[in-house]
């Protein structure tokens, strides 16, 4: 991956195993992670690793996702 330095990368079901493998990753190449997930813990924990952001809401919720995100600027979405 190339390109992604300080690019900010939106990542739903951040707190899972696949989703923090994911967010890891981008971290290493330097962009600025933003870790979605519904479990708060596992969200903060990822976010805590790799010096993101945790957002916690269920995606399946449109109005929730609107209101935990507002005007989040983002490059990048893993969904």
């Amino acid at each position: 991956m190339k390109g992604l330095q300080g690019k900010t990368v939106l990542v739903t079901g951040g707190g899972g195993a696949i989703g923090g493998a994911i967010c890891r990753r981008f971290a290493e190449e330097g962009a600025k992670l933003r870790v979605c997930d519904k479990a708060r813990e596992d969200a903060e924990a990822v976010a805590k690793e790799v010096k993101g952001r945790a957002f916690v809401f269920d995606i399946a919720d449109y109005q929730a996702a609107n209101r935990a995100l507002g005007d989040v600027g983002v490059d990048v979405l893993v969904n």
